[in-house]
């Protein structure tokens, strides 16, 4: 009588009453677009000469730390790294650094852009600033016969076209496709 009392706990607790569970979430992809992953301000941006580079701010590791549902949606919790250096040419102690997140679709196509700005102190003492910081809250609708998992929640660095074509000819990295839309 007792084990029966047990199991059927257990099996309500699993969600076996008869209702329809709903499954759990496939999660987003989490990832940084490889051309804005990093920005060097220098002293004079229509010369980028590394002798006179103001600051250097690289975003590293972006990782999903939760998702589930809620009603019709999936919301996400994000967590990302950054590394940031003042250079020679800086003429402040301090940085703000734009930067965006992007729910882009299947297919590619962005759906969403919502940007923010990262404020950066240096001293004397400390010329690299490590950081993490933890977005939650991002919540995505599938469309109709579309997953959640097949979307991706991508970060970056808001560039002038300078920085971005820089960065695309330092490293020789191909061009994503849609990035002109993220750009916006």
């Amino acid at each position: 009588m007792i084990l029966c009392a047990v199991l059927a706990s257990l099996s309500a607790a699993c969600g076996v009453t008869g209702e329809k569970a709903k499954p759990p979430p496939q999660c987003p992809i989490v990832g940084i677009l490889d051309d804005t992953a990093r920005a060097r301000y220098f002293a004079d941006p229509a010369n980028p000469d590394f002798d006179m580079l103001a600051y250097d701010v690289e975003l590293r590791n972006a990782a999903l730390i939760s998702c589930e549902w809620r009603k019709d949606k999936v919301v996400s919790k994000i967590r990302f790294e950054a590394a940031a250096r003042i250079g020679p040419g800086a003429r402040s102690d301090t940085v703000e650094i734009p930067m965006f997140i992007a729910l882009i679709d299947p297919e590619g196509k962005p759906l969403a852009k919502v940007p923010s700005t990262e404020k950066i102190k240096f001293s004397v003492e400390k010329p690299l600033q490590r950081f993490a910081r933890e977005v939650k809250d991002i919540y995505i609708t599938p469309e109709d016969g579309k997953k959640s998992g097949d979307y991706e929640i991508l970060l970056g660095i808001q560039l002038t076209r300078a920085q971005l074509d820089f960065n695309r000819n330092s490293a020789r990295q191909p061009a994503r496709p849609n990035i002109k839309e993220l750009l916006r």
